[in-house]
């Protein structure tokens, strides 16, 4: 089972919908959903606005994507 997304989990304990989170970081509410639900990856750019409008509780690290367990590292 997949963990919720700590922007959306942020997002819900703050009250905070996805138009004004666009707002706050210059994204639209579609591109954020699709970062919540693990579909996109933002640039480091916003990665970073994103991290600075939730007062870095949600870390840039939060964006990076996930290696699958097929990765292996040499």
């Amino acid at each position: 089972m997949n963990q919720e997304h700590p922007l959306r989990a942020y997002r819900r304990q703050h009250d905070i919908t996805l138009d004004q989170l666009g707002e706050m970081v210059g994204a639209s509410k579609g591109f954020l959903s699709k970062i919540e639900s693990r579909k996109q990856i933002p640039s480091m750019s916003l990665a970073a606005k994103l991290s600075e409008a939730t007062k870095g509780v949600v870390p840039l690290n939060a964006f990076a994507p996930k290696s699958s367990s097929s990765e292996v590292a040499q």
